[in-house]
């Protein structure tokens, strides 16, 4: 049989009753009954005379219909065991509860199986066949995960159900959690898993961790709004390089107390996702990170590093941390701002340490970006295209600390960009680029700009974790002298 056209079904009126309407569909070779409005036997006549004389493919909604009574469902059931599959078939389209039982109780599911969606009649006899069963698989699927994995039974106040995939709360399907979920409740779990979710595979019983599914129904319950694109994000990075991000990083290591003075999480910037990434080396060096909130509403992203090891780095770090974040709240001039923080540094730290630093000033809202450096490796400009590119923003500027502001020739260079959404800010130390092999060989810039330009279009935790992962299986046997500290900002 050759297949039938395809498209967006076509409603038409076949019949127009005072208690009822009786609608047609066609899909592939089936036609689709939808009667709308209260059941009578003026229905059940026409649905017999005209649909019920001789075999066909019918699948039936009856959704619409009020008080159905159990004559019709013994007409369908008796209908459709009249005739092999080769000669027609009859389905179920979306059948309330009391259907299901009715046909339950006459032992008919066999000759009335159930449709998931009007999608799964498209294509030849066969091809629906195949899909009824893996609809059922689905159901069964569903079902049992639904009394036996608590990721399944997660559900929001207004009983809306969390997919463990996709991480949204559906609104057609409600329930109790961990209560008996009806027949329309599991056909819905299955329903969206064949059609809908876009991150189910065809099997699976495990979708993100239930920590994270449990923190995404506890803010819905708090009334906050949820990121769930970074959080999963997060979630995954910390998948693929586990202990890498400042959260995940152990307590009891030499940087604790460092640590314990830098963001462990990146804040909301509204328009962008920002993450961490956050590694220290066996002797204490300078890395260090901050997100600061100016007065207009901005955010200035830094990544710096103070010169030398040992303890006074880490002194000198918080110094050159804390200096920045007040003089960048109280200047709206970026280059200004880094001039004054220089001043200040060169009384400090008296010539015994410097600093370098890039600071980014993200207008999420206007999706504008100010990028400064103080001696500070490049940051990367990652666009999303197509196709995607990687530039570094090599603006001009002077470390911080060793010579006083009115010395320099030339002050610090602010350049300004425009993104789109999707594009990205990749900040790093160069204890990321200085990474070597077992041969001596550094991981380097073109390196690291060629993972981003490859991954450009994934979220923000994504990207930064692909860097990272690809960096320490680079690095494997050697032995890491520096901090490794990345932050990604990305564009929504």
């Amino acid at each position: 049989m050759a297949d039938a056209p395809t498209g967006p079904p076509r409603t038409e009126i076949h019949l127009r009753d005072r208690d009822y309407t009786l609608y047609l569909k066609r899909r592939g070779v089936y036609t689709i009954l939808v009667p709308a409005g209260r059941h009578s036997d003026s229905l059940l006549g026409v649905l017999v005379e005209t649909f019920l004389k001789k075999p066909g493919y019918l699948a039936v909604d009856l959704s619409r219909l009020d008080a159905v009574t159990l004559p019709l469902v013994r007409a369908l059931c008796e209908y459709a065991a009249g005739f092999g599959p080769a000669e027609g078939r009859v389905v179920l389209l979306h059948p309330p509860d009391k259907i299901r039982n009715l046909v339950k109780l006459m032992g008919q599911q066999d000759h009335l199986p159930v449709a998931l969606s009007e999608g799964d009649l498209e294509g030849t006899p066969e091809q629906v066949e195949e899909r009824l069963r893996r609809g059922q698989e689905r159901i069964q699927l569903a079902r049992t995960m639904l009394q036996s994995n608590p990721c399944w039974q997660l559900v929001d106040p207004e009983s809306r159900w969390l997919c463990p995939f996709c991480v949204t709360f559906r609104p057609d399907v409600r329930f109790v959690a961990k209560g008996a979920p009806t027949l329309t409740v599991v056909e819905g779990i299955a329903r969206h898993l064949s059609s809908e979710c876009s991150t189910y595979t065809e099997g699976s019983t495990d979708g993100w961790p239930f920590e994270v599914l449990e923190r995404v129904v506890t803010r819905a319950a708090a009334g906050e709004k949820t990121d769930t694109k970074a959080l999963l994000a997060r979630a995954e990075f910390s998948r693929l390089a586990p202990g890498l991000h400042p959260e995940a990083a152990p307590l009891g290591a030499p940087d604790e107390r460092r640590r314990r003075l830098l963001p462990t999480v990146a804040p909301l910037i509204p328009g962008c996702t920002a993450e961490i990434c956050y590694r220290a080396a066996p002797k204490v060096s300078g890395d260090f990170y901050d997100f600061v909130r100016l007065q207009d509403g901005r955010v200035a992203v830094v990544v710096g590093d103070v010169s030398g090891h040992g303890i006074e780095a880490g002194v000198f770090m918080g110094m050159a941390r804390k200096t920045l974040s007040l003089r960048l709240r109280e200047s709206a001039d970026l280059g200004e701002a880094l001039l004054r923080a220089n001043d200040d540094l060169c009384s400090e730290l008296e010539g015994e340490s410097f600093v370098t630093a890039a600071v980014a000033v993200i207008d999420g809202e206007k999706r504008e970006i100010s990028i400064a450096r103080a001696g500070h490796p490049a940051p990367f400009l990652v666009r999303v295209g197509p196709p995607p590119t990687v530039e570094r923003v090599e603006s001009a500027g002077p470390v911080l600390g060793l010579v006083p502001a009115a010395s320099f020739e030339q002050g610090v260079e602010v350049v300004r960009f425009v993104l789109a959404p999707g594009d990205a800010l990749f900040m790093h130390t160069d204890g990321l680029e200085e990474l070597r092999d077992g041969e001596g060989a550094k991981f380097g810039a073109d390196r690291v700009g060629e993972i981003l330009r490859a991954n450009a279009n994934r979220e923000a935790g994504l990207l930064l974790g692909t860097v990272v992962v690809e960096a320490e299986q680079f690095s494997v046997g050697s032995e890491r002298g520096e901090d490794m500290t990345a932050v990604c900002l990305k564009l929504r």
